[in-house]
């Protein structure tokens, strides 16, 4: 059998009919499941996994979902798709927190300067300073 890059005679992958089981739930809207089956079967989630699974801006339970889609990528150590699910949760802090897990220092700089809430910032220039400090130690 070929299938996920493997060549040999040998039954597919269990993570590969995860990937496959996953994206198909995603493709039938069964957003959570398909959630339940990337973080219980430890499925990566990809960008486009992500966006497929982003429901529309006024649909119930936005905000619930990527919630759990962020805490999935964060889990997983996506930490920059795990920012931009919180950021469009409206969850600044936690964006923040992934954001600084990541060690992009300019992308770090740039959400702190683009934050309008005074203690996202704030807490975002204060963990970005003790980032530097540890990294120099």
């Amino acid at each position: 059998m070929r299938a996920c890059g493997h060549t040999t005679l040998t039954p597919l992958p269990l993570l590969c009919r995860y990937d496959k089981a996953a994206n198909l739930l995603i493709a039938a809207r069964q957003f959570d499941e398909a959630l339940r089956l990337c973080e219980n079967e430890r499925v990566p989630i990809t960008e486009k996994m992500a966006e497929d699974m982003t429901l529309d801006k006024n649909e119930p339970g936005r905000i619930e979902l990527l919630e759990r889609i962020a805490n999935c990528c964060f889990e997983q150590g996506s930490y920059q798709l795990a920012t931009k699910k919180y950021t469009q949760a409206g969850k600044k802090i936690e964006a923040m927190k992934a954001l600084l897990k990541s060690g992009d220092v300019e992308k770090i700089i740039f959400f702190a300067s683009r934050a309008r809430q005074r203690e996202v910032r704030q807490t975002c220039l204060v963990l970005l300073y003790c980032t530097v400090l540890v990294q120099c130690v």
